[in-house]
């Protein structure tokens, strides 16, 4: 989008700027906003980005209260920020020998010193980032000491992020995703889409492209978004949108990932890898997928199970899963799925929480050598309902891996591009466009 006003005028008298809109770099100077929708704080420059995450960080948590940006913003663009040279914030960046200036900070050694510290210091209100983009993010956090989740916020809680989109590159040890590492209360996404590449270099650690951990009874919804970057992670769990599930509810509707997703498996131990959600915890947790998709290619490596989803690597809580498709490539060896890897048991109880597959389909290549199905790769208790749900035939593929002599819901290619196929999956779906986007493949309609 094209920049708006600026949030200061010139004066005729003494040429000086004159702030007429509070921006968050002048919240700190007393000039004050309803902070309401109509009449919120806004964000022109990248000072204003940078003095938003210090306020946070010390406890300005503005809740209940409304921010928006201007224009896009993006870190190696002189020109967006007030003056590129400032070097009053001082070492930022974890490198006290560079000259400080805001822009090096912002760009090289630590870069973005993140939103949000703690659940204490967690960004409690919204921000409406009117359709612009976050070019050129930079984060590395790795090496710390610090183990608290990396994103553009390290933590939300009771808050909304809408209509804004993040690229750049991240790279870091601990969990954590483009947006969010830790989420709280009852939080919402909606019309958000990352483009960021995220890397992990440590062991038995979570990433998701677009929110990293649902710590306990926190109820996220997740609405109209999207990940477009690729997401490597040496060891541990990463999905296109969603990390770890903590005893929580995540709802996702017409969202999509098309990153490539890969687990190197280098420390060892199970991995677990998928297109929109890794996994919700021992202890349970409900994830709700609704007309969504994963695209992107889904790659893993362990030496134990490898907990390969199209859609989910792992449940063990409840799962619902309506209207929703996969034909990404699946690799893995062990527990690899066109819809779900593995269900598994809850913690302490004989059997596990409730699977429903509906009106869903998995067109993605699956490469593995055992518990490998076209919906679901391993199961332990056989609690799920698979109703509707189909997967595209190939040699002796089996609906569900693990289950022998299982009814299949396999079917030709042919079929699986017919309009007959259309009508079967229900009104959510649509034939694919001229020309295709889905290689021929129902779609979903916008």
């Amino acid at each position: 989008m094209a920049e708006q006003s600026s949030p200061y005028t010139i004066s005729k008298k003494t040429s000086t700027k004159v702030q007429v809109i509070p921006t968050i770099t002048n919240y700190n100077l007393g000039l004050t906003s309803a902070g309401s929708e109509q009449n919120p704080y806004v964000l022109y420059r990248l000072e204003d980005l940078v003095r938003f995450a210090q306020n946070v960080n010390t406890g300005t948590t503005f809740a209940n209260t409304h921010i928006k940006m201007l224009n896009d913003l993006d870190f190696q663009k002189s020109t967006d920020y007030y003056n590129p040279q400032d070097t009053s914030f001082g070492n930022l960046n974890d490198t006290p020998s560079d000259t400080n200036e805001i822009l090096t900070e912002m760009t090289t050694g630590t870069g973005f010193i993140m939103i949000g510290d703690s659940e204490t210091n967690s960004f409690q209100g919204t921000l409406n980032g009117d359709e612009h983009t976050i070019v050129n993010l930079y984060i590395n956090r790795t090496g710390k000491t610090d183990t608290t989740p990396c994103g553009l916020f390290r933590s939300l809680k009771n808050a909304t992020i809408k209509n804004l989109s993040l690229s750049g590159n991240y790279e870091f040890d601990t969990d954590g995703s483009a947006f969010a590492g830790n989420i709280y209360g009852t939080t919402a996404l909606s019309n958000c889409h990352n483009h960021v590449n995220i890397s992990n270099t440590a062991k038995d650690k979570s990433i998701g492209g677009l929110l990293g951990t649902l710590q306990g009874s926190s109820n996220v919804t997740i609405d109209h978004c999207s990940n477009q970057g690729n997401i490597t992670n040496n060891s541990g769990a990463a999905a296109g949108l969603v990390g770890f599930v903590i005893a929580s509810t995540v709802t996702i509707n017409n969202s999509f990932n098309t990153g490539e997703i890969s687990v190197l498996g280098v420390y060892g131990a199970d991995q677990f890898s998928a297109g929109l959600v890794v996994k919700d915890s021992s202890g349970g947790g409900t994830i709700i997928l609704k007309n969504s998709y994963n695209s992107g290619n889904i790659n893993c490596v362990g030496t134990g199970k490898d907990n390969v989803g199209g859609l989910v690597s792992l449940s063990v809580g409840t799962l619902q899963i309506d209207s929703c498709y996969n034909s990404g490539k699946l690799t893995g060896q062990t527990a690899v799925g066109g819809i779900l890897g593995s269900h598994k048991k809850l913690w302490g109880t004989g059997s596990p929480g409730k699977t429903t597959i509906t009106n869903s389909y998995n067109v993605g290549t699956i490469i593995g050598s055992t518990d490998v199905g076209g919906i679901i790769g391993y199961d332990v208790g056989g609690n799920f309902d698979i109703s509707k749900a189909y997967y595209l035939q190939t040699g002796s593929l089996l609906n569900v891996g693990s289950i022998a002599n299982n009814m299949s819901c396999s079917r030709t290619e042919d079929f699986m591009k017919s309009p007959e196929f259309v009508t079967l999956l229900g009104a959510n779906f649509t034939s694919d466009t001229t020309p295709p986007i889905n290689h021929g493949y129902p779609i979903l309609k916008p």
